[in-house]
């Protein structure tokens, strides 16, 4: 077949194919992970009220700008009444975004190869790398964040021949910041690099300049959004993301972490920049911001969400390439194709090897859904407290109130203070206040709660095995225990 013959609308039916045929059978096949819980929690109580500040259990907590959780809202609306999985409810806003990236990755790559089938065969590789499998079957921030990324790098690309597309890019870097902050930074870095090596006199338009401040525009809003002066979250995520994880063990977590979903395209990518850098310069510097997820994305292959389209760039052009020229002939599609089907078994592996850990949340957040008077304590198992409000949500139209305290180091004397009194005081409390939850773990924090007493209690993680509950336990799969007190 020549790919070079084939209409843009076949092309993009092919890709939206392969992209769905590969994401939709395993939607539901790993419960929520970790923070996607607390996220779907989240995004329902932006449903029921939209604040600017992000709520979860009706406290301000902000972690991430609210847009993401506006959007997912939208949907998930509609889609939680429906026969589906519980996960896919709040997952299929996240694959809806992750298709429109393959097609919106296909156009830039169709932009700067000037190559219609290597443009096409780029995009199904960036299509089947386990990152973005991973990513788009999660409820996290950055698949929608790459939407509003990969359409203004478009929009700039196009500005070369329409310079009133620069106010477009702007407009799609200010809605990138609100959705997942200075990821947005993409995308100028993206544009100056571009016209550098393609039109310089393009760097000083009025328009162009114009574009670029939407970026600290947005950043001074949401500083305003938070209450915080000029830079304050950037100060905060600079020194919580960067700082704190600039070391060698946070960059050798975050190739362990990232490896298994990338093993083929990302070594091929490697043996690509090396040979082909100077070919594009805008690609080669996209490829280099790398280097910010292998500081801050310890054990988190989504935090390379947004630079996957120059690996899968670079990988292809290793193995296309023939001296100064690009050859595609057998041996070249035989090789892609192995490539390929490798890279997603071992990405789909990769993403499957989190069902058993989350699985054992997900059974406990369901026996307790429904069940009044219950307090949760214990390790940091967001799946337990999170299954079951959005089962009660599911199927009454609301959540039962109940009790959560998320400790940190504490002892097994301080756990049981507050099981056998859930509002003991303590100096290291934080209550009605996760806010800083993640930048803080050696505060404990508690949920605001109008229960005065507990028929149950769910003990959470190894941390709690020597607290005992004056009751019978009623609930126990591994590192979980429920009780039924003899309140």
């Amino acid at each position: 077949m020549d790919l070079n013959r084939l209409d843009y609308k076949k092309i993009v039916l092919i890709l939206a194919l392969a992209y769905l045929v590969i994401r939709i059978p395993i939607i539901a096949s790993v419960p929520l992970m970790q923070d996607e819980s607390f996220y779907s929690v989240m995004i329902e109580e932006q449903i029921s009220h939209l604040t600017t500040v992000v709520t979860l259990f009706n406290e301000p907590v902000g972690w991430k700008p609210p847009l993401f959780f506006w959007i997912s809202g939208f949907f998930v609306q509609f889609l939680r009444d429906l026969p589906i999985p519980i996960e896919a409810v709040y997952r299929i806003p996240n694959v809806l975004f992750g298709l429109v990236n393959t097609i919106l990755v296909f156009f830039i790559f169709e932009k700067i190869t000037k190559k219609k089938d290597e443009a096409f065969l780029m995009a199904l590789a960036y299509l089947t790398i386990g990152i973005n499998i991973h990513s788009e079957l999660r409820v996290l921030t950055d698949t929608m964040c790459g939407t509003f990324i990969f359409a203004g790098v478009l929009c700039y690309i196009n500005g070369l021949k329409d310079s009133k597309l620069f106010l477009l890019g702007g407009v799609c870097t200010f809605l990138a910041y609100f959705v997942k902050q200075h990821n947005a930074a993409i995308v100028p870095i993206i544009a100056v690099a571009y016209f550098f090596q393609c039109d310089r006199k393009k760097l000083l338009t009025p328009l162009f300049l114009l574009s670029l401040a939407a970026f600290p525009l947005a950043i001074i809003i949401e500083d305003m959004n938070f209450g915080f002066s000029a830079g304050g979250v950037t100060t905060v995520v600079a020194g919580n993301t960067l700082i704190k994880n600039l070391k060698w063990e946070s960059v050798v977590a975050s190739i362990i972490g990232i490896y298994p979903y990338a093993v083929v395209l990302l070594t091929l990518s490697v043996f690509g920049i090396w040979k082909s850098w100077k070919e594009n310069f805008a690609m080669s510097v996209w490829y280099l911001l790398m280097a910010f997820p292998l500081i801050a994305g310890t054990y988190m292959p989504f935090y390379f969400y947004s630079v996957v389209p120059p690996i899968a760039y670079f990988a292809i052009k290793y193995l296309s390439k023939d001296g100064h020229k690009t050859k595609m002939d057998k041996f070249f599609y035989v090789i892609y194709s192995i490539g390929l089907v490798l890279g997603l078994i071992l990405g789909i592996m990769a993403h499957f090897q989190y069902q058993e850990a989350f699985q054992i949340q997900k059974n406990a957040g369901e026996f307790l859904a429904g069940k009044e008077n219950v307090m949760i304590i214990g390790m940091y198992y967001p799946g337990v407290p999170a299954y079951k409000m959005l089962e009660e949500r599911r199927a009454n139209g609301s959540w039962l109130d109940y009790g959560l305290i998320i400790p940190g180091n504490v002892t097994t004397q301080t756990l049981q203070a507050f099981v056998d009194n859930y509002w003991v005081e303590n100096d290291r409390v934080e209550d009605a206040n996760f806010r800083w939850a993640f930048v803080n773990p050696d505060r404990i924090y508690r949920k605001n709660t109008s229960v005065d007493h507990f028929d149950y209690i769910c003990l959470l993680g190894n941390m709690t095995e020597n607290v005992t509950v004056n009751g019978e336990m009623v609930y126990q799969e591994e590192t979980i225990r429920v009780y039924k007190t003899g309140n």
